[in-house]
């Protein structure tokens, strides 16, 4: 799984988008592919206020 933020100015603050791209080799894994980006998404769901969280109480 590789993530890709980009951080884009904004008159109300930073808008964070990004992109999630899942990497699978041998054919057990592609057929897998789609339960585990599942899995993936419902962990990840909110890993983006995680990050808010980190950054405005680091800095």
């Amino acid at each position: 799984m590789r993530y890709h933020y980009s951080f884009i100015e904004t008159s109300e603050g930073t808008r964070v988008d990004f992109k999630g791209e899942l990497y699978t080799e041998g054919l057990r894994n592609k057929l897998m592919k789609p339960l585990v980006k599942k899995i993936i998404k419902k962990e990840d769901q909110d890993h983006l206020e995680h990050m808010k969280k980190f950054i405005e109480t680091s800095a």
